[in-house]
């Protein structure tokens, strides 16, 4: 093939790079190819009174070690969950008003005002509508759920080296994208600079499709759109659109590199799912089953494989306290257990010190009004920035109330995260402030009562999240004699609540079957 020629298969690679992934998905669609998603089976069934004698230490009360508590009590076994903070959830928590943050070197108190919509989901936040086995667990607990906007076209794209700075709709982003390279693709096709691997027929219709997708005129140009809004008019007079933006100053800014496209992502979507009145709405609905089995302020020292099962030393309100089971099962995050004291392999610690893990960052604020509503005619969704803060989400529910409750950062990159974390929570308000002016400019006066949480200084959890630890994960869910990993640090959804939950179904089954084996 010469480098003037696009075969089908390259021809889909550049379109799915340049204009993400509804624009392969028009393309596959025309082209008639296509790919059919698995279906969740379900939670393990294990017979009731099957694990009738057998004892299970459960080592954290985040949503793994709930949900093996709750599926192996159903089947007779006793369990016992070890949680060394004072509530259960682990890295999903959500303040409210008089609530504490606790990191490593402070301790702030959430002075937002009470009220349903009053919260700030520091931890998880949403889940996809594909997270069946979450959304199963939320049915039947009785945890209503609602909408949550992930990708608002109304919310905005920043970045101070481009547009002088100003702060653009993510659909005027989107739209001129397209446009310029709808166009560019179909004057490629016009000009036979593809190879024949595209036929004639197809060649047409993604001509077509090109049009539709970048709305482009008859001759195949793109001269702006509508998709953009208006420049003026458009409600009572005729609408005038807004000229196309400077292609130069576009490629300039880092909108193209994923966040103009940032609801077709894989594992994100425009639509995405959220608790009514908070992620811990979650764990309550376990605590009501389940919390007659968690000791809480139990940081545990010690896990000892012994010939017949394993034990467990933990502290308690400083008292040393010993607990022996058949199985246990280990939630905690990998930084935290680097600090205990174990027998495992040392295959098994040296895959657990190799693991990277996130950082992560959030900034909470009360807004006086709601600004981005009332102004900017944004109902929830995310504005995105270069700046340290790297986001603004704005709550999906509460719609035209008097307040509300802004996301005013949330930073997932390690350094930038290690940065802001080593200001003081008021430092780091301060500076989201100012950062968050560039793209609301009333932004400093119409909040008010903030609250910050760096998740790489919160005691037992040390960090936010694996990433790109995969390869280890065949390793680190070994058993270690009677000892088994479960949560998503170990998950290939290690990003979600739903990796912690089919993790911790694993784990359930694994032990199960071992179980009716001996």
């Amino acid at each position: 093939m010469n480098q003037n020629s696009m075969s089908r298969r390259n021809f889909l690679i550049a379109l799915a790079e340049a204009g993400g992934a509804s624009a392969l998905y028009g393309a596959m669609v025309t082209m008639g190819l296509m790919a059919t998603p698995t279906a969740y089976a379900g939670p393990p069934e294990l017979p009731a009174g099957s694990g009738k004698g057998k004892k299970i230490v459960i080592i954290g009360a985040g949503l793994a070690g709930l949900v093996a508590a709750y599926e192996l009590s159903k089947a007779g076994y006793h369990c016992t969950i070890l949680e060394a903070r004072g509530r259960c959830g682990g890295r999903s928590k959500t303040v409210r008003a008089g609530d504490k943050i606790h990191e490593s070197d402070s301790v702030q108190i959430c002075k937002f005002d009470s009220g349903k919509e009053m919260y700030c989901n520091l931890g998880p936040a949403r889940f996809p509508t594909d997270h069946s086995a979450l959304i199963g667990y939320c049915q039947e607990l009785g945890v209503e759920l609602q909408i949550l906007n992930n990708h608002n076209p109304f919310a905005y794209l920043h970045d101070d080296s481009a547009f002088a700075g100003k702060p653009l709709q993510i659909r005027e982003v989107s739209t001129n994208s397209r446009g310029f390279i709808s166009e560019l693709l179909a004057k490629a096709i016009s000009k036979n600079v593809l190879d024949k691997e595209l036929s004639k027929d197809d060649k047409e219709k993604m001509r077509m499709l090109l049009k539709a997708y970048g709305d482009l005129n008859d001759v195949f140009l793109y001269k702006g759109s509508d998709r953009s809004g208006y420049a003026k008019g458009g409600r009572v007079n005729l609408g005038i659109k807004k000229a196309p933006i400077d292609l130069s100053e576009l490629l300039k800014s880092d909108f193209w590199h994923y966040k103009m496209n940032w609801g077709e992502i894989l594992g994100q979507g425009p639509m995405m799912l959220q608790p009514v009145g908070g992620m811990d709405m979650i764990i309550k609905g376990f605590e009501k089953k389940v919390s007659h089995l968690v000791t809480k302020n139990a940081v545990v020292k010690k896990i000892i494989n012994t010939t017949k099962g394993v034990t467990v030393v933990y502290h308690e309100k400083k008292e040393e306290k010993t607990i022996h089971g058949d199985f246990c099962i280990n939630t905690i995050p990998i930084p935290v257990l680097k600090g205990i004291e174990t027998d495992f392999s040392a295959e098994f610690n040296r895959a657990m010190h190799a693991v990277p893990y996130l950082n992560y960052l959030k900034i909470g604020f009360q807004a006086k009004r709601r600004f981005w509503e009332k102004d900017c005619h944004i109902y929830g969704g995310i504005s995105w920035t270069n700046q340290d803060i790297t986001q603004i989400w704005y709550p999906s529910s509460g719609f035209n109330s008097q307040k509300g409750i802004v996301v005013g950062a949330y930073i997932f990159d390690n350094a930038i995260s290690e940065k802001i974390g080593k200001l003081t929570p008021t430092q780091r308000l301060a500076l989201a402030k100012k950062q968050g002016q560039k793209i609301h400019p009333t932004y400093s006066d119409d909040v008010e009562h903030g609250v910050s949480c760096a998740w790489h200084k919160v005691p037992y959890s040390l960090g936010a999240m694996t990433i790109e630890a995969e390869h280890l994960i065949p390793i680190l869910e070994k058993p270690q004699g009677h000892t088994y990993m479960a949560g998503a640090d170990i998950s290939y959804l290690g990003h979600w609540q739903e990796g912690a939950v089919l993790s911790s179904h694993h784990t359930i089954e694994r032990i199960h079957q071992r179980v009716q084996k001996e």
